[in-house]
Order: structure tokens, then C-alpha cells, then sequence
């Protein structure tokens, strides 16, 4: 049960990042933006993300 709550918190997640993401336009992003200011730190081997 605790694996199927973790995987619906992360579907969850995504999708509310999604719906933020979408709600966005042209004037919410800057021209010369870069993923990681919005990610924030990566994990040192990106296959582990």
C-alpha cells in the first residue's frame, strides 16, 4: 500500500506541475531562461531521477 500512496503522490505532483505549467504564458518566461532555475539542483547521475 505504501509503494501505490508513493506513486500516486508523484502522478499527483506531475500533474499539478502541469497544470501550473500550462496556466503560464509568453510573459510568465523569460526569453533566456534555463531549466535548472526552475528545477533547481540535479542529482549527480540523472539516470537516478
Amino acid at each position: 500500500r505504501a509503494i501505490a500512496d508513493h506513486v500516486q503522490a508523484c502522478f499527483s505532483a506531475e500533474r499539478a506541475a502541469h497544470v501550473f505549467i500550462d496556466g503560464l504564458d509568453a510573459a510568465d518566461i523569460p526569453a533566456s531562461c534555463n531549466l535548472a532555475d526552475f528545477m533547481g539542483e540535479q542529482p549527480a547521475n540523472p539516470s537516478l531521477a
